[in-house]
């Protein structure tokens, strides 16, 4: 598993060493107060490929700080895939050298008995969304189409059956496996994973007219791919063989750096509505040491002025908490105006919707994430959808 760490503090060390080591005499040394003992502090980031290309900004910010703290320097530890934190923060724990300041989903750390938590506070948040070859929309039969990106969900599977007419191509990358692809069917069915019931949580069978939808799509010739994952999903889209993607906000910037087509960006609508999904994901801080240099940094960090700067780098958006006209102008430093674009047609932020809290809820996620092939899969290879919602009840069942 790789790391990448960035230390400015490291180049502090000739520096003080040299100093320690000068012999002038007792009486010249006693003129020298013993130096304050240097306490750096660590932060963990999943080293998931897309927030790699904000890397600069990142490590840029946190040389700063370093610069006006050099008795509590910062240093940024890459290690671990995306949704991989808590993991990452366990073995830490076990091998004695849990960082001070990590990230987890920003639902999940009510349910981290494991670590002893002393602060949560906000990161960020992102969205769902679509994006779009503009080249292969130009070439469609459709001239409306052409014109007018889709703004329904009914608009947006007309488009892609336009599109799968070409047997070189699948119309759209959905994923709808893994981490992101449970969060990609929550937001379009807007419906609970569970509810809670007399005798305890159960899957939520309301949720089956979504799935049977999806299903229908996915056994289309050349429309969905039933295999996806994001990774693969998003190689589809740059190698051109998927016009359509839905994405999430914070891969604008690795799309940007990849694309060699013209693309945007638009919300992704959700069925039944005239509305897009705004069921977000995102990330929290946690300090995990009662380290007062931990919360000194990320009050720097979550300051409107720096906060703005990541935000913009990363293509997110702001937790509510931190949702201030300075931080809304990060779009006007963004370099992608693919984001800039999206930004003015989004809903407010203070209507976005949140994913379920409930401690059960969230140990049971990784069950979903494994019943998906289930529901989702290759058509030959599905169960039922009542066999698989027993199989999710009773892994609830073992995670409480």
């Amino acid at each position: 598993m790789r790391e990448f760490w960035f230390k400015p503090s490291l180049f502090l060390c000739p520096f003080v060493l040299t100093w320690a080591s000068i012999g002038v005499g007792s009486a010249a040394a006693k003129d020298f107060a013993s130096p304050t003992p240097v306490s750096p502090i660590r932060m963990l980031i999943p080293n998931h490929a897309y927030s790699l290309e904000a890397h600069p900004v990142l490590a840029g910010l946190i040389e700063d700080y370093n610069r006006q703290h050099p008795q509590a320097p910062v240093s940024l530890i890459r290690r671990g895939e995306e949704y991989s934190s808590i993991r990452e923060l366990i073995a830490t724990q076990l091998a004695g050298s849990i960082p001070e300041i990590g990230t987890v989903e920003y639902t999940e750390s009510l349910a981290l008995s494991e670590l002893k938590i002393q602060q949560e506070l906000p990161f960020m948040r992102t969205i769902p969304i679509v994006l779009v070859n503009e080249e292969a929309i130009s070439r469609s039969p459709s001239r409306r189409l052409a014109k007018n990106w889709p703004i329904t969900w009914e608009e947006l599977l007309e488009t892609a059956n336009s599109l799968a007419q070409n047997p070189r191509i699948y119309a759209l990358a959905l994923p709808l496996q893994g981490a992101r692809g449970l969060w990609f069917f929550e937001a379009l069915a807007r419906k609970p994973l569970w509810h809670r019931t007399a005798g305890g949580l159960r899957a939520n069978r309301e949720l089956s007219s979504t799935i049977q939808m999806l299903q229908k799509l996915l056994d289309r010739p050349k429309f969905i791919r039933p295999d996806l994952n994001l990774d693969r999903a998003v190689q589809d889209f740059l190698d051109e063989k998927s016009p359509l993607l839905v994405a999430s906000l914070d891969l604008l910037p690795y799309i940007a750096k990849q694309a060699s087509f013209a693309w945007r960006a638009t919300p992704l609508p959700c069925p039944g509505t005239n509305s897009a999904c705004r069921l977000q994901e995102g990330s929290n801080f946690i300090i995990t040491r009662a380290a007062p240099a931990a919360r000194e940094f990320l009050s720097y960090w979550n300051s409107p002025e720096i906060a703005a700067r990541w935000v913009a780098a990363l293509s997110v958006l702001p937790s509510p908490s931190l949702a201030s006209s300075k931080i809304w102008e990060a779009r006007k430093s963004s370099r992608i105006p693919q984001y800039n674009d999206l930004l003015t047609r989004l809903p407010s932020i203070r209507v976005l919707e949140n994913r379920s809290t409930d401690q059960d809820v969230v140990r049971a996620r990784s069950a979903w994430v494994r019943a998906l092939p289930l529901f989702f899969g290759i058509s030959s290879k599905r169960l039922t959808s009542e066999s698989t919602f027993l199989e999710l009840d009773r892994a609830l069942n073992q995670n409480k």
